[in-house]
């Protein structure tokens, strides 16, 4: 079924493989930092937090470096490109089966984030919660309540269900004067 090929190997096809392996890593590596950057100065344009930043550039990091490593897998021959692609790809279909809470919980976050609907310092109510907003982190939302508790609240609830934010109301008529005042006076 399976044939396995022993080849002897030289100094010189040794020192090969370690110097493509090692161009194929730097390589990845430097896409990586490349794509991260342009990722960093897009989040800064849009005024995501560094939280956010962190996680999505880690995890394009992580990507290029497993591709680098199937590239190594392939070139040295130990595994063909197909059986790898086919093999990453049911383990990703079963770990994200296993994080499908926490995915969506980190999915809801960076919406939070990015759709900027609560603040820091907000008084919202949600599922007859009501309180501060303290942090909103890339998994779940603290709520420090009126009589000071702290609750905290999943960011999917966060984003699936209908939320009242006392606070915006007040920020959104702020930006609006804000904006029309420096178009009339352009």
């Amino acid at each position: 079924m399976f044939k396995f090929e022993v080849k002897s190997l030289d100094v010189v096809d040794v020192a090969r493989i370690i110097a493509v392996s090692a161009v194929i890593m730097a390589v990845s590596w430097i896409l990586a930092q490349l794509i991260n950057r342009a990722v960093r100065r897009g989040a800064k344009y849009a005024r995501l937090r560094p939280e956010v930043t962190h996680s999505v550039t880690r995890g394009i990091t992580v990507i290029f470096l497993l591709m680098g490593l199937v590239g190594i897998l392939t070139y040295t021959g130990l595994a063909s490109l197909w059986a790898l692609v086919a093999g990453l790809g049911v383990i990703g279909i079963v770990v994200s089966l296993a994080l499908q809470a926490t995915l969506s919980n980190m999915i809801a976050g960076i919406v939070l984030l990015m759709d900027r609907t609560i603040r820091l310092g907000d008084l919202i109510e949600i599922s007859g919660i009501k309180g501060k907003v303290v942090k909103i982190g890339i998994r779940s939302t603290w709520i420090k309540t009126e009589t000071g508790d702290l609750v905290i609240v999943p960011n999917s609830t966060m984003t699936n269900v209908p939320l009242k934010n006392h606070s915006l109301s007040a920020r959104l008529y702020k930006e609006t004067e804000e904006k029309a005042d420096v178009q009339n006076s352009a």
